[in-house]
């Protein structure tokens, strides 16, 4: 899925949508040179990949209605979420292959642990197997 958060009606969408899965979102501004640089690459990168995560635009000027708020300290800012909850803000060089390793190597590990979790809650109710003894009894 593809939001592009510009207006009031997209905003609430996002709201909606967010809390569930994992999204990469871009927070910028359109009058920043660096994330007019960027635009290229971004857009790239979601025509390749658009179809194995979410991924969103957040216009400046709707920072403050998008849940969670977010405190965006320059522009361009990428941030990697799971279940609404921030994983980790992106820090390589901005190509579309450092976005896909970045993507790719966080969230295949909170998917490893999550695998453990449920294989530790599985071996805690599975019921202790009774020793049987091989030997006949007279």
């Amino acid at each position: 899925m593809y939001i592009h958060v510009e207006s009031a009606k997209s905003s609430k969408l996002f709201n909606q949508k967010f809390k569930t899965g994992s999204w990469l979102v871009l927070y910028y501004s359109p009058m920043c040179g660096h994330c007019l640089q960027f635009k290229p690459v971004w857009d790239d990168y979601r025509k390749k990949y658009g179809n194995r995560i979410n991924i969103a635009e957040v216009k400046d000027d709707y920072l403050s209605s998008v849940i969670p708020r977010q405190e965006v300290f320059g522009f361009p800012t990428i941030k990697l979420y799971r279940s609404s909850n921030e994983l980790k803000e992106f820090a390589n060089e901005r190509t579309v292959e450092q976005l896909h390793k970045f993507t790719e190597s966080n969230l295949n590990k909170v998917l490893n642990k999550l695998k453990l979790k449920l294989k530790s809650k599985k071996n805690k109710r599975k019921p202790k197997k009774k020793l049987v003894s091989s030997k006949k009894h007279n």
